[in-house]
């Protein structure tokens, strides 16, 4: 019987976003073959705490404004003795890339979930530069989650020879159509039989642009009386610039800004289609998570949306607010037999290109060196 493969995960944070519920299913997927310890250069967050739930072994680094604190990270990687480091987002690739050399770990791999950083902290574009001179030395392969992350890392001077494009990969078997979530979570949100319900899943920032997707929904509720927007994601929910706009508009009814949500399947099942209005991503987890729940999902054109939603049709031009607007009509308008059978092609889509096992499988076989 082969001894599992060891993997320390170094990364930035654990709070609920795309990376951090990529790194939670890969490490409950691969808990058969891996030993799987995770490292949180910050404090522990809603995910370290699942992570915790499941048994997996996290150490949280607390580190703030005092960046000697990362030295910690050297006492763990001896006393943890990894197979494989993996680092997960920019201040952890560095630190996890410096000290695991360092601590004489030769197996290290980054990984880039971010496209632009035009809107980033002066510290995490200079993490940024110092990493992409370090990727000579410090790691073996630089993970990007898509196309256009790679070529931004190459545009940033990370060597080419050291990028791989790895998708990122959903439990297929945990979202999927589900009438009874649909009518439960209808239900809870108070949404009107018959309404059209949208759906946006996203932290609030301005890079979301939830300004543009709500002048967006206004538009199309004028042809389309009888609809919803919902919008979930941390920070929404307090967002005076939402509820302000909202108001202005008239429809502090119709648009409804939700906190965070655990029932990713129960949100979007409840909705009648998904939508992202972004201007700029990488590899937008939300859209896949609507897809497999057999939702139609519309984005502008920003990372690997494109990649990920697979039909030209359901892209929109970047801030095209005319765009956004007709194609919600169009959708709405279609025959709910229409929108289900395409919705069912999307999963479909999603599950050939994007099951958890798959994306693992790649991962093990990197570490191994048998890519």
């Amino acid at each position: 019987m082969r001894k599992k493969l060891k993997v320390v995960y170094v990364i930035t944070g654990l709070n609920a976003g795309g990376v951090e519920h990529m790194l939670l299913r890969s490490v409950k997927e691969t808990a058969g073959s891996i030993e799987s310890v995770v490292v949180s250069l910050t404090d522990l967050g809603v995910v370290g705490a699942q992570l915790k739930e499941l048994g997996v072994k996290v150490y949280t680094l607390e580190m703030g404004g005092n960046p000697l604190r990362a030295l910690k990270l050297f006492g763990i990687f001896r006393r943890e003795r990894p197979d494989v480091v993996q680092c997960k987002m920019y201040h952890a690739n560095l630190v996890g890339g410096v000290i695991g050399r360092l601590a004489g770990i030769k197996n290290i791999f980054w990984g880039i979930h971010h496209t632009y950083l035009d809107g980033a902290k002066f510290t995490t574009k200079l993490v940024n530069a110092l990493s992409a001179f370090l990727a000579r030395f410090c790691c073996k392969k630089v993970v990007c989650c898509g196309e256009l992350a790679r070529d931004i890392c190459v545009s940033y001077g990370y060597p080419p020879d050291k990028l791989k494009v790895m998708a990122n990969g959903y439990d297929v078997s945990a979202l999927y159509p589900d009438e009874s979530a649909r009518m439960r979570l209808r239900g809870e949100l108070s949404i009107p039989d018959g309404c059209f319900a949208v759906g946006h899943m996203g932290r609030y920032h301005k890079i979301k642009n939830h300004a543009g997707l709500i002048e967006a929904f206004a538009l199309f509720n004028k042809r389309v009386p009888n609809s919803m927007l919902f919008l979930v994601g941390p920070g929404v929910d307090k967002s005076a610039e939402i509820k302000v706009q909202a108001h202005r508009l008239g429809l502090a009814e119709k648009i409804v800004p939700l906190g965070p949500t655990k029932d990713v399947k129960g949100f979007f099942n409840a909705m009648d289609m998904a939508v992202l209005f972004s201007f700029g991503e990488a590899f937008p987890n939300v859209l896949a998570e609507a897809m497999l729940c057999g939702k139609i999902a519309v984005s502008s054109d920003v990372g690997d949306a494109r990649f990920i939603v697979g039909n030209d049709s359901f892209i929109v031009p970047v801030g095209d607010i005319g765009a956004l607007s007709g194609k919600m009509e169009e959708i709405a308008k279609m025959p709910e037999k229409a929108r289900r059978d395409i919705g069912a092609q999307a999963r479909e889509s999603i599950v050939g290109r994007f099951d958890i096992r798959k994306i693992c499988s790649e991962y093990e076989s990197l570490w191994l060196g048998a890519d």
